[in-house]
């Protein structure tokens, strides 16, 4: 037996897929703790970790006819834990995007210490992603996205056309676009595989 598995017979499973209060409570007094302290491990949020975790067991009353037997709850409720985790880290890259597009301004400041720390370490990839591109690049991003000055007032300060900074900031965007991308799967890999 798995060290996770729960010790469910037969009956009790087949109470658990006819939508059984108790034997739920069961499944779910046993792994509740298990997967928030993953989730927490991951998000560093008590908050979002304890939401995650409701939504997965959420899933997995509502799917329970697709599961065959008492030693696939685990395997089930992770799996489902860790996808859900993949959306949170997906919602966050494609907010980073976003914001990113329309040249947000990072330094609004936080409530909170870790979101804080978090605005930080944003703006220092942010600032290496732009550091890496090339110089003309680098500067017409840096005043566009970051600066918030308009095509024309680059044109002016840079002394190239407002089509050059146009083409340059859009070479600038899928680089740093395509760099994010591949931090996040990094982040992915390291967290779920």
């Amino acid at each position: 037996m798995n060290a996770h598995e729960l010790d469910l017979n037969m009956d009790q499973f087949e109470l658990f897929q006819a939508g059984d209060e108790k034997v739920f409570k069961l499944v779910f007094d046993r792994y509740h703790k298990i997967l928030f302290r993953y989730s927490n491990a991951i998000l560093k949020d008590v908050e979002k970790s304890e939401e995650l975790v409701h939504t997965a067991f959420i899933q997995l009353f509502k799917y329970k006819s697709r599961i065959v037997g008492p030693s696939e709850l685990y395997p089930y409720i992770f799996v489902t834990t860790k996808r859900l985790l993949a959306r949170t880290f997906r919602d966050k890259v494609q907010l980073l995007h976003a914001q990113f597009d329309q040249g947000y301004n990072f330094d609004i400041p936080c409530d909170k210490t870790e979101q804080e720390i978090q605005s930080r370490d944003l703006k220092g990839i942010l600032n290496k992603l732009i550091d890496q591109l090339p110089q003309k690049q680098s500067e017409i991003y840096r005043l566009s996205k970051i600066q918030g000055y308009s095509y024309d007032e680059i044109s002016s300060m840079t002394g190239s056309s407002r089509n050059t900074i146009k083409n340059q900031l859009i070479s600038a965007s899928k680089k740093i676009k395509s760099s994010i991308e591949k931090f996040y799967f990094l982040i992915i890999y390291f967290f779920f595989f």
